[in-house]
């Protein structure tokens, strides 16, 4: 009984993460591309360097999503986060915060890659 649990479990688990997207910020010439992402809960957020030396952290989050403040230089190529609280989360570098390099996920309750049951 105990096989056939941790079988259903793992499987359960690789539906979840096979449904999970992930979605790509480059970090360039003082701007996040694109500014918005717009992620279900469970998906993947990763900042791509391409030039400058920045930040990408988080100023308003939604009340029990973890905080974050990586650099994205040269040496810190990528950076991610997977989103598991629905809301929306506010970022800046914060280097060029104030040349207006921020940037915005939207985190919906529900993933738009499922398919309603029908009856």
């Amino acid at each position: 009984m105990k096989k056939i649990l941790l079988l259903a479990a793992l499987l359960i688990g690789s539906v979840s993460a096979a449904s999970a997207a992930n979605h790509r910020v480059t970090v360039s010439n003082f701007v996040f591309t694109p500014s918005t992402v717009n992620a279900a809960i469970g998906d993947t957020i990763t900042w791509v360097f391409v030039n400058g030396m920045h930040t990408t952290t988080s100023t308003n989050i939604p009340a029990g999503a973890r905080p974050w403040n990586a650099p994205i230089d040269v040496s810190h190529t990528r950076f991610r986060i997977r989103v598991r609280v629905a809301g929306t989360y506010s970022y800046q570098c914060n280097f060029h915060f104030a040349q207006g390099m921020v940037g915005t996920i939207v985190v919906s309750g529900e993933s738009p890659r499922q398919v309603p049951a029908t009856n």
